[in-house]
């Protein structure tokens, strides 16, 4: 055994934040590319946004196959995938709201 490991809860924990943070940057980049999108007056370009929206994917998932099973880090990912496009809409509307009403 090496002396200076790193214990397996802090390995597991650093695995689990990555595939949520690459998971939510996927998520956001899908979601920028959308035509119907509130973040921005334009929409990301939608090889742009596939692409960092795939890579993200790709990571995440990855980053949560090494934490769990395979059916349980696809659910995982398309539970958070679920929660960041139900939610990410109605804070841009709310934002855009808060703009309209200070000026």
């Amino acid at each position: 055994m090496v002396a200076n490991s790193v214990p397996l809860a802090v390995v597991t924990t650093v695995l689990a934040i990555v595939a949520v943070a690459f998971g939510m940057a996927g998520a956001l980049g899908f979601y920028l590319a959308s035509p119907n999108q509130k973040l921005r007056a334009q929409h990301l370009p939608l090889r742009v946004g596939a692409g960092v929206g795939a890579a993200g994917m790709l990571v995440s998932l990855l980053s949560l196959l090494q934490v769990a099973g395979p059916a349980t880090s696809v659910y995982l990912l398309l539970t958070l995938l679920m929660f960041l496009w139900s939610v990410v809409p109605l804070i841009a509307g709310w934002w855009r709201y808060r703009q309209s009403r200070e000026t």
